[in-house]
């Protein structure tokens, strides 16, 4: 009986997911798919009576206090068009922390962490900002701002409620961001370069203020603070700082410093700081541990391992609960990065697992900041538990059984761990979030991200694996699209940025969907010099731009023509950033392959990089350029696409950012009066005030409706509905 129920609750979970309408007939807008997501978190409170959802809004986004389990809202917060929350927690039920993200100056969209953390009391609704970088000294606080509007949420679960307008100050210069996710490397990593978004330019009176800094954790060895800690730039030189925050008035407490700027640090017994991981002067990963009651002693910390790229790594990543042992990620010993438990004292480790084919990717912490999950792609999701009877890997195991191929994380629970909130995706099921009961995996609600997307809307997305020209296995993805023939398709190859440690995997891409939906088979290949499959393989693209790493992607285009999949006479190139890179060399190096290429926010000219971009403002960036791109005038110039125009036979388009930092518009100008002058002028898209990739909603869907418009004329797809032009 006992197996039975456990079959019906899955079953029931299951079809809720699969829950769709039958596919539309015509085309879905492209905004469906470019769109941010429409509930983009979920999280709950310790009781678990209570959860924060931050949704998008014409006006900008929203963070809405309900109710539970009925989804009865309380309060709508406002941020406003140049602020989101981009990180939201619950200390307790009546306040919550959010790390807002924010505009850089100059910019129209596309917002960052900006390193403040602001609270919020969930009763009366005041809002207070604890920390921030912009200004130094106490808290900042005033009152909210009311006004009426009705709050539809992301799939019509809320109703009628007062939005109240966060006030926050100004943002004048923000002097350095980050990202942060559970994820080591993959698609979420910056290109290539730890976890930086981007570095503005510093004013010396920010230097002498308060630096950036993210939550490290809820609780602390001091009742009513929490621990956070400085996040660097690329330029950053100042040391990493673990401090003590009230959530009360603000109040700081500096804990101690680690001697590398871009330090994670990890928590020990008590609570105490015990180990920082980052990288040294000499380019080298290092983990440094910090003995017990040495905090306020300076050159206190003892460095335990340092190793370069090649030899791998040792990544820290929670405590286990016992003595000086710790929960870690190894690469040193062995081809992938496995899970050990690693003795800090005597600088030991004992193997608990290792795929030997897949690195792990991701792992998952409890509030109480026990790691009970790691997880990565082989090709599909897979999971390991270190402890199996955890409650909630009880509860994934469960839902993993029910729901196979599924990307599955935890994104909150109650503190009895008694209610769960879970997000599941994958490449053919776009995100969305089930309110869960633990014991039983029952679910209880359901949320979608993106409610005009549909399961049934999604094309399948095939594994695939084939043998580079000198024998190397590549693996990939293929999607074809979901009606019609599955022989002789035109195919666009999408080439993913990074590209060091980076990768395509099985989770939800809104891109290789957007395009299958028009007709085009997409293929994926991941390249020599992606993540996710270990240390040498990662390496092995060293100084192999525009060689070896193109040619991987080549062969598995004559992998796709010779099983029959792609139409010789139709296939495109397109990549982002470096698949830019990618897609405008492979248009030159085989002139007779590619009927088109497609260029966004790319690098053309690799000598550039080293004069101008954000990479090349730092030591570390520095070191970076020359051990992925290589050295030498001579050779940057002959591997540069700029340089090979008169090779390019396909058309091209090119899109980009007026203020790229990471690859400055120069890069398309220079591409652009190249091919002109070889008599092969290229269609031109720049978006002014944009970066990195468009972070503006209608600029985004302008871009890819143009793109899909290209690859309707160059390989035979429908054309696009007319709709907004760049702002």
């Amino acid at each position: 009986m006992r197996t039975l129920l456990f079959g019906l609750f899955i079953a029931s979970v299951a079809a809720a997911i699969a829950a769709a309408e039958p596919a539309p007939a015509q085309l879905l807008p492209v905004e469906q798919f470019t769109n941010e997501p429409e509930l983009a978190g979920f999280v709950i409170s310790p009781s678990g009576k209570i959860a924060a959802a931050t949704q998008r809004s014409a006006s900008g986004q929203l963070l809405t206090i309900t109710d539970l389990p009925a989804l009865e809202p309380r309060k709508t917060f406002q941020f406003g068009e140049s602020m989101d929350a981009a990180d939201v927690r619950f200390v307790d039920d009546d306040h919550l922390l959010v790390q807002p993200a924010r505009l850089l100056p100059g910019l129209r969209a596309g917002k960052v962490l900006a390193g403040e953390i602001l609270r919020v009391d969930v009763q009366t609704g005041s809002t207070s900002m604890l920390y921030s970088a912009l200004e130094a000294g106490a808290a900042q606080r005033s009152p909210p701002r009311e006004r009426p509007v009705w709050v539809t949420g992301g799939n019509g679960t809320f109703g009628a409620v007062t939005v109240q307008t966060i006030p926050v100050e100004a943002a004048s210069r923000i002097p350095g961001t980050v990202t942060s996710v559970n994820r080591v490397n993959g698609r979420q990593d910056s290109d290539g370069v730890g976890n930086w978004v981007t570095n503005p330019a510093r004013s010396a009176r920010q230097t002498a203020a308060r630096r950036p800094a993210q939550i490290l954790s809820l609780s602390s060895n001091t009742p009513g603070d929490i621990l956070i800690q400085t996040v660097a730039g690329l330029d950053d030189k100042f040391p990493a700082t673990a401090s003590r925050l009230n959530i009360g008035n603000g109040q700081l407490a500096q804990v101690t410093q680690a001697p590398v700027p871009d330090a994670r640090f990890t928590t020990g017994p008590g609570q105490r700081i015990a180990l920082a991981q980052g990288t040294d002067a000499e380019g080298r990963s290092v983990v440094l541990f910090l003995p017990a009651g040495k905090a306020g002693v300076a050159d206190s910390w003892v460095t335990k391992v340092a190793s370069r790229r090649e030899q791998g790594e040792l990544i820290p990543i929670a405590w286990t609960g016992k003595d000086e042992k710790y929960y870690a990620l190894d690469s040193r010993d062995a081809l992938t990065r496995g899970i050990v438990i690693w003795d800090a004292v005597a600088n030991t480790q004992q193997l608990l697992f290792r795929n030997p084919a897949a690195d792990i990717v991701a792992f998952e912490q409890d509030a109480a900041g026990n790691a009970w999950m790691f997880a990565g792609y082989d090709p599909y999701p897979f999971y390991w538990y270190p402890n199996p009877q955890h409650p909630l890997a009880l509860m994934h195991q469960k839902l993993a059984q029910g729901l196979p191929q599924k990307w599955i994380e935890v994104t909150g629970h109650s503190q009895d761990m008694s209610s769960a909130v879970v997000r599941i995706s994958s490449a053919d099921q776009p995100p969305l979030f089930l309110l869960v009961d633990v014991a039983s995996a029952r679910l209880l609600k359901r949320m979608d991200s993106f409610p005009g997307l549909k399961a049934a809307d999604m094309s399948p997305v095939q594994p695939i694996e084939f043998k580079a020209r000198d024998g190397l296995a590549m693996r990939g993805y293929l999607t074809r699209p979901g009606a019609g023939t599955d022989q002789k398709l035109p195919l666009i190859v999408s080439v993913h940025g990074g590209p060091h440690g980076v990768f395509d995997g099985y989770d939800y891409e809104y891109e290789r969907q957007l395009f299958a939906s028009r007709g085009y088979a997409v293929l994926q290949v991941n390249y020599r010099g992606s993540g996710g499959r270990g240390r040498d393989f990662m390496t092995a693209g060293f100084g192999k731009w525009g060689r070896e790493m193109q040619d991987d992607v080549t062969d598995g285009v004559r992998w796709a023509i010779a099983q029959g999949i792609a139409d010789e006479r139709r296939i495109c190139i397109y990549g982002a950033s470096f698949g830019a890179f990618a897609a405008l060399t492979g248009a030159a190096r085989e002139p007779q392959l590619f009927k088109c290429a497609v260029g966004y926010s790319g690098i053309y000219d690799l000598s550039l990089m080293f004069g101008t971009g954000d990479l090349r403002s730092s030591a570390r960036g520095q070191s970076y350029l020359k051990e992925a791109v290589g050295e030498g005038q001579q050779e940057l110039k002959t591997r540069s696409p700029v340089n090979m125009a008169q090779d390019i036979r396909a058309r091209v388009l090119l899109i980009h950012g007026s203020e790229d930092s990471r690859a400055p518009v120069e890069h398309a100008i220079r591409m652009r009066q190249a091919l002109t002058s070889a008599g092969n002028p290229p269609e031109w898209l720049v978006a002014a005030d944009e970066s990195h990739g468009f972070g503006d909603a209608g600029n985004r869907a302008a871009a890819y409706r143009a793109m899909l418009d290209f690859f309707a004329r160059n390989l035979g797809g429908p054309h696009e509905a007319p709709g907004a032009p760049l702002r």
